[in-house]
């Protein structure tokens, strides 16, 4: 037998036992072919198409194969390298293309297994394609050392009556893998405000995958399984809909690449099966959506697995056809499995995971800057006729288009994308440039944010003007995302401290905004020198207890502090706060005025410029930041 670790299989959804949408199938189950029929089950065959072109790919399926004994290996004739037995027990035996060369015509073959009667039947080879193929290609998880979940309740396991019986620990022990579950309760996959004017979930997917799932947090696989809630919410559908999570779901696959995680490691999923009456189940602005409405996340989901050419498991299709899926949730509460429900979703992924998009993509991406002027090219891919390219901010798409050429980008860092076009008009998935281009900004500034979005919007989710992602603040567990008021400031939410990744020229620059009094609640700053991967930065602040501002180091999360506290009324209006490091001397200035200066060589490092506010501030109190600038010295 020859393991072939990726079988192209049928179409997302489509069973592994024969169905009746397979009885058009051109190859024919039954006995015979040169089978010596032997005591036992009958062998059953079924494909998910007619033909195939005679150049598909090795590991393209010919047929699924049923009622192999346990404990037997089945084998296929001819046995001379053009048909090839792939699969297993668990995942399913398949009979697919193996290395030797197919021509068009027709291949009689049969398959045979120890006490089972054996079937044959006919393959239609049709003349060889220009354009790839596009036929799904079946996965089998790897033995990933680690993985992570990222999702809702489910995801979560509630109403798992074991913390082993929920369908992460079930896929995680299945490849043996250590797990990172980061699934909660009653969370949507998109940001997308919730009411008219309003804020967005808390704790939603897109908000919160960088700390969550990815940075420190990261594993060697990660599995996305988010939808349902999203589906079902009917409270506000202008802000959340399948376009909105679309959108979410790509910039969430986005950053998961652009951090370094392969394509085959990266798993996504449609929304889980519901059923009429989970449809019809209401309350906190759930209940009422079509099921053609729910559908349209199904739909976005695959979108996201073809573009990017991301592992995508059909859930809402697998488990729709599991009759004792639909009777568990709706015997529970409509909505949620329990064990049994937990188990197949498990066995979803575990045997219907698919690349849904196979064809072909770039060997490298190249990114290169004149200006204001980027580049984008990549070497030809064989059959394409055509390229798209796109240029991005982590995870934000900023422009996209035919030529790769981006005359007027912005100041910030890129990263370059393409993919080819091929004759039948499909496209390849997106390959990512390996590193990255800055355009510089006038005058020495590499950050500027007037946070100026949508209010309510989480900073986590805001392109400054000029500058790069924001991301929390490594080791400060507590940190939560600040977010943006209707009148453009940024208030802290549940405590923020936060970074932007966006690179100085050197570890001399400064980090000022205005601080804007809007009660006496929390405490603001800047930081600068912050480190990507320890709780460690320089920052000045205002001590409302001691009404003063400070000035400090933080190192691994304890504090040093630096110089005397400089005492100051503040009880309305603005102030200006500027964090300045040149060198090992360090300053902070309120308006223009020294306040503290130290000479201090705790951190050297350039690190990058970040935010302080903390304490469970609001839209109407605490103290605000607005008109973040970043500038070299």
């Amino acid at each position: 037998m020859i393991s072939i670790p990726s079988l192209v299989g049928a179409p997302a959804g489509a069973s592994l036992a024969v169905a009746p949408s397979l009885a058009r199938a051109s190859v024919a189950a039954g006995g015979g072919g040169g089978v010596t029929p032997t005591p036992g089950p009958a062998l059953a065959l079924s494909i998910p198409a007619p033909s195939i072109a005679s150049n598909a790919a090795t590991g393209t399926l010919v047929s699924n194969i049923t009622n192999v004994p346990s404990g037997a290996t089945p084998t296929v004739t001819p046995n001379d390298g053009r048909l090839v037995i792939a699969g297993d027990s668990s995942a399913g035996w398949k009979v697919v293309v193996g290395m030797s060369a197919l021509s068009a015509g027709t291949v009689n073959f049969s398959v045979a297994a120890t006490g089972a009667t054996g079937a044959s039947g006919v393959l239609t080879l049709t003349a060889a394609t220009s354009a790839p193929s596009g036929t799904p290609v079946l996965v089998t998880v790897p033995n990933y050392a680690t993985m992570a979940v990222l999702g809702d309740s489910i995801a979560a396991g509630s109403q798992a009556t074991a913390n082993s019986n929920r369908w992460a620990n079930r896929v995680a022990t299945s490849p043996g893998a250590g797990l990172l579950n980061a699934g909660i309760a009653d969370t949507f996959e998109q940001n997308s405000p919730v009411v008219s004017g309003g804020v967005n979930r808390q704790d939603n997917g897109r908000d919160r995958f960088f700390y969550a799932v990815l940075n420190d947090r990261k594993r060697a696989s990660l599995f996305i399984a988010y939808g349902l809630n999203d589906a079902r919410y009917s409270g506000y559908p202008t802000g959340v809909n399948a376009d909105n999570f679309k959108i979410d779901r790509r910039e969430i696959v986005t950053g998961a690449l652009l951090s370094g995680m392969a394509t085959t490691d990266v798993y996504t999923s449609s929304p889980y099966y519901m059923t009429d009456l989970g449809l019809a189940a209401s309350g906190s602005g759930y209940g009422g959506n079509t099921r053609a409405w729910y559908e349209g996340y199904v739909t976005a989901a695959r979108a996201i697995a073809d573009e990017f050419g991301v592992p995508f498991c059909d859930l809402y299709a697998y488990l729709r056809d599991q009759p004792a899926w639909s009777s568990e949730v709706d015997a529970n509460d409509k909505i949620h499995p329990k064990d049994g429900g937990m188990a197949l979703i498990a066995q979803g992924w575990l045997t219907q995971t698919y690349i849904t998009n196979p064809r072909p993509v770039p060997a490298s991406v190249s990114i290169s800057v004149s200006g204001a002027a980027v580049t984008v090219t990549c070497p030809t891919v064989t059959n394409a006729v055509s390229y798209e390219y796109a240029i991005i901010t982590n995870p934000f798409w900023v422009d996209q288009n035919a030529s790769g050429s981006f005359p007027t980008a912005v100041p910030g860092t890129y990263h370059g994308a393409a993919r080819a076009v091929f004759s039948d008009g499909a496209k390849g998935p997106w390959k990512f440039s390996t590193v990255t281009a800055s355009v510089a900004a006038p005058m020495g500034i590499f950050l500027s944010d007037t946070f100026s979005g949508t209010a309510g919007t989480a900073l986590l989710i805001n392109k400054p003007a000029i500058g790069d992602i924001w991301q929390l603040v490594t080791g400060y567990s507590t940190s939560g995302s600040a977010r943006m008021t209707s009148a453009g400031r940024l208030y802290g939410g549940v405590g923020s401290i936060m970074q932007n990744l966006a690179v100085p020229g050197s570890a001399d620059y400064y980090v000022e905004a205005d601080v804007v009094f809007v009660s006496a609640v929390g405490v603001p700053g800047v930081l600068a020198r912050c480190s990507r991967t320890a709780w460690t930065y320089y920052r000045a602040f205002w001590v409302n207890s001691a009404s003063a501002w400070r000035l400090s180091a933080v190192v691994n999360g304890v504090e040093i502090p630096l110089g005397v506290d400089a005492p100051d009324t503040f009880t309305s209006g603005t102030k200006k706060l500027r964090l300045s490091c040149q060198g090992s001397t360090i300053r902070l200035l309120v308006d223009g005025v020294e306040k503290i200066s130290v000479t201090d060589t705790t951190i050297t490092e350039a690190g990058t410029a970040g935010i302080l506010l903390t304490s469970n501030t609001t839209t109407t109190t605490g103290w605000h930041l607005d008109n973040l600038v970043g500038g070299t010295l």
